[in-house]
């Protein structure tokens, strides 16, 4: 795949040696029979899922760490002394 294209042409760039795991083409592993079995299927019905399944894994990684931050800052907004001012906390969005 262009992917491991990729990957083999930056290792090789930096001198790496590229080792491709032999576990990778078991398919008892549900990680590979997804990637040799259901992948192919997927892009054949729908050409281009591949990259629009990683931009969306790239989104929801996105959201969640802008999820996590907002978390951070409200933590830090409520916090009082040793704990959480139950006032703060109220004024809150759910």
């Amino acid at each position: 795949s262009e992917t491991r294209a990729r990957l083999e042409a930056c290792a090789n760039q930096r001198s790496l040696r590229y080792i491709d795991d032999e576990s990778n083409t078991d398919q008892r592993y549900l990680r590979n029979a997804i990637r040799h079995s259901v992948m192919p299927v997927l892009e054949t019905l729908s050409p281009g899922y591949s990259e629009r399944l990683a931009r969306s894994a790239t989104h929801f990684q996105a959201a969640q760490d802008l999820m996590l931050e907002v978390a951070q800052q409200d933590f830090a907004s409520c916090s009082v002394d040793a704990g959480l001012g139950i006032v703060a906390m109220r004024a809150l969005s759910p």
